[in-house]
């Protein structure tokens, strides 16, 4: 069993490390009060922090709590130092054998320890452990006996967190708001004694609720949390589309293989029909010519046989008629054309097949990887400032919308050609990724995941991140201009209608616009919907339901087209024809406006680092830093 100091019942629990499992060795406890080795806590850090990078915290190795960063993110084997020594162990591995009142030995005695006083960590004799209860300073010390110690009697002398680490013997009942930390009376007297603000606790507890400031930092924490969580379901959707794939490439793979195969025995059975049909032929007209010559085989040993035996036995008269006879038949031998016939067959190898022999890979295997950021840049927009980084010129372009897929590369649409193209922040180049074979009046992206969405038409095309390879259409029998999403639904600028669809394309519900010019729309981190409508100069936000929650126009603000948020749900509005942005709350309050804009048509936030880009008059995009 581990050390803990409320599972363990026997005095004895608290000597042994869970890990190594011998005698403690400068033993630290952690907050859920786990104690263990000072080196095998730290070598236990490491270990999990090499099997996953960067690590903001690590699980306790007894009971899985987990226990936050307490030292630098990329130093963890400095953090095991910053867990406080568990001084109890230590005092009780100390005596191992004889254990001897410590108040007693102070005057030189030595009596018998029979109780452990947890507050003051010193072993007691019975007589001290009276007295020690009796004094009114140390009345309400927790004090065991010492055969009868639970560990969670020891739980109280660790995870005060209202005792002050410095001076252990004061609560922390002062707050330096300068500092933003608390603070026992002797630090204030100390440390922060030239601080303007120091108060009470209670009274900065009070200052803190007044504000909003918890509140706030909670509403962050949440979003923050709230982002992770999609993220991690993100990464968790990834993988099991990773597995997808390998089931599907590997179904894939071997059909092709199969098909291949199959087609390879047919055209051996094939070769070798042909091949055997053609040395057929060829024996046939060989065999036909051994016949003739087997003919004239024959032909010339009837005459020679004749001739011969006339010679032999025959007499004059006899021999001059078989010779004229054998004469006349080899004069008719000579005069047949012996041919003799050579014939070769030979197969003739395709050049598939020694290209097939030389091969290594079936295909070649590549691994696309997209790193995005999670947004979680905090700024102050009323004082934030436009400084221009870089621009691209798009030469007869008509570029309607855009978006952020990292930190270095920004797609945008260019209506005029019909095109999607990828300006890369980092070379300073830009290039066509599609073209009118597949879009026809590309205008607002969006990038959800990683999936992008393109209104196109009177469709939203969905494209891979990764390769730009189209996934699938989603046909809306509408013009379709703006595209922006909340959680899995999305809702689509139509001109005189907002509609609302699903992942697949399915309407949901719709909401007719007052004006006929809504070409953009917005969802903001409340959940909120916000549209412009650039005829009528009106920025108006609706609920899910459509439900009026309130409405923007300026004088200073005309035709008013792209739409977007940053990380505070603050909303950029671009004003086409002020030649600005204006900058409201999420409440519809203006916060400030960015003046002397070329005809801003539409803009975007990185909202995982200070970057914008704006598109002015249709072909010039401009990125800016936010400082």
């Amino acid at each position: 069993m581990a050390t803990s100091l409320t599972d363990s019942s026997s005095f004895e629990d608290v000597t042994a490390c869970s890990i190594c499992f011998e005698k403690f060795k400068t033993p630290r406890y952690l907050p859920c009060s786990h104690s263990f080795c000072h080196d095998c806590l730290s070598s236990h850090i490491v270990s999990v922090c090499k099997s996953s990078e960067p690590r903001l915290g690590f699980n306790c190795p007894s009971c899985r709590e987990y226990i936050p960063v307490v030292g630098p993110f990329d130093k963890p084997e400095e953090w095991s130092e910053t867990f406080p020594v568990n001084e109890i162990l230590e005092k009780i591995l100390g005596s191992p054998n004889q254990k001897l009142c410590d108040s007693c030995l102070r005057d030189s005695e030595e009596e018998d320890a029979s109780d452990f006083c947890l507050s003051c960590i010193e072993f007691l004799c019975k007589v001290c452990s009276r007295c020690h209860k009796k004094h009114l300073l140390s009345r309400s010390h927790n004090v065991c006996p010492l055969n009868d110690i639970k560990l969670q009697h020891i739980q109280s002398a660790f995870g005060k967190e209202d005792i002050c680490k410095k001076h252990p013997d004061h609560k922390l009942n002062l707050y330096c708001f300068k500092h933003e930390q608390p603070c026992c009376i002797i630090c204030g007297g100390t440390e922060h004694r030239q601080c303007d603000s120091v108060e009470a606790v209670e009274k900065a507890e009070e200052t803190y609720r007044a504000c909003g400031k918890i509140d706030s930092m909670l509403e962050d924490m949440r979003s923050l949390r709230q982002k992770l969580i999609n993220a991690k379901v993100e990464q968790e959707r990834n993988i099991t589309e990773l597995e997808d794939t390998l089931d599907k490439v590997t179904e894939e793979t071997e059909k092709e293989l199969n098909d291949i195969i199959h087609l390879i025995e047919r055209l051996k059975t094939e070769h070798l029909d042909e091949f055997s049909a053609a040395v057929k032929k060829g024996k046939e007209m060989l065999t036909r010519n051994v016949a003739i010559f087997s003919d004239g085989i024959q032909c010339a040993e009837f005459c020679f046989d004749i001739l011969e035996k006339a010679k032999e036995k025959q007499n004059e008269s006899t021999l001059m008629i078989k010779y004229y006879a054998a004469k006349q038949t080899f004069e008719q031998l000579q005069t047949v054309r012996f041919r003799t016939r050579g014939t070769q067959i030979m197969a003739k190898r395709e050049p598939i097949l020694e290209e097939i022999a030389k091969m290594k890979r079936i295909a070649s295997v590549e691994v696309t990887e997209l790193v995005l950021d999670i947004p979680n840049v905090i700024f102050d927009v009323s004082s934030v400032q436009l400084n221009p980084i870089i621009e691209f010129s798009i030469d007869g372009g008509d570029v309607r919308g855009g978006t952020f897929l990292s930190n270095k590369t920004f797609i945008f649409s260019d209506v005029g050609k019909g095109r999607i193209c990828y300006g890369d922040l980092h070379k300073k180049e830009w290039k066509i990724i599609r073209n009118t074979e597949i879009l026809h009046n590309p205008h607002d992206i969006l990038l959800k995941g990683y999936e992008i969405f393109v209104a196109d038409s009177k469709s939203i095309n969905v494209f891979s991140v990764f390769d730009y390879k189209k996934l699938r259409t989603l046909n809306l029998d509408l013009k379709t201009v703006g595209i922006s999403n909340w959680k899995d639904d999305f809702y689509v600028a139509c001109g005189n209608k907002i509609v609302k669809i699903d992942n697949t394309g399915n309407k949901i519900k719709e909401f007719n616009t007052p004006g006929s010019h809504t070409f953009n729309v917005l969802c903001t981190k409340s959940g909120n919907i916000v549209y412009s409508d650039w005829k009528i100069n009106k920025v108006s936000a609706i609920t899910d339901q459509w439900e009026a929650v309130w409405d923007y126009s300026s004088p200073n603000l005309k035709c008013p087209y792209g739409l977007d948020s940053d990380s505070q749900g603050n909303i950029y509005v671009s004003g086409f024809h002020s030649h600005n942005i204006h900058v409201i709350s999420n409440s519809g309050a203006l916060i400030r406006i960015f003046q002397n804009l070329n005809c801003p048509l539409f803009l975007k936030i990185a909202k995982e680092r200070n970057l914008c880009c704006v598109c002015s008059s249709y072909k010039t995009l401009t990125f800016y830093e936010m400082k």
